[in-house]
């Protein structure tokens, strides 16, 4: 229906962390609907964070972004406070591997951080973006046809393999 508009399709990628297991990190579940501080500390580093990419990322003031969170489900299932990195990470997840969808800090962590917090610290890790400033050894990976494609019109100006969050898809 769009590619009569001068749309066309831009295959999207995951990329697969080049960190191996890590150890252990203090975490928690992060509530913002029930807690009331934690939806403050949420709403704090949406506006405060560094972008996960210098490649891709949203200039966006993450206002929507709590918007898709709570219709996804994620506001009570997949984000986790990192107390000792003052970072917010939101994951999903499968048999085979760990994907972290979004990160939020004023300071990103580390790659083996990230890990640590990741549901399985066991099963591989793919980033759902770009994550040229947090792992540049992670691999590309096409993303799977199941969660759609990004429809671009006229020039793209991006890198010609770019990955987008979930949480940053509206």
């Amino acid at each position: 229906m769009y590619s009569g508009h001068g749309f066309e399709v831009a295959p999207t990628y995951r990329f697969l962390s080049s960190v191996g297991p890590a150890g252990t990190i203090r975490k928690r579940r992060l509530d913002p609907i029930a807690r009331a501080e934690d939806a403050a500390l949420f709403g704090e580093l949406l506006r405060e964070r560094t972008a996960v990419s210098q490649e891709c990322s949203s200039a966006d003031d993450g206002w929507m972004v709590g918007i898709v969170a709570a219709l996804s489900g994620r506001l009570q299932t997949g984000m986790w406070w990192l107390p000792d990195h003052q970072a917010i990470v939101v994951f999903d997840g499968d048999d085979e591997h760990n994907l972290l969808v979004e990160v939020f800090a004023r300071e990103l962590p580390d790659p083996a951080i990230l890990r640590a917090a990741a549901p399985k610290p066991e099963l591989p890790m793919l980033y759902s973006f770009c994550p040229d400033l947090i792992d540049e050894g992670a691999v590309a990976q096409p993303a799977p046809a199941s969660i759609g494609s990004m429809m671009i019109r006229g020039q793209w100006p991006g890198p010609a393999v770019f990955g987008v969050s979930p949480l940053w898809e509206h």
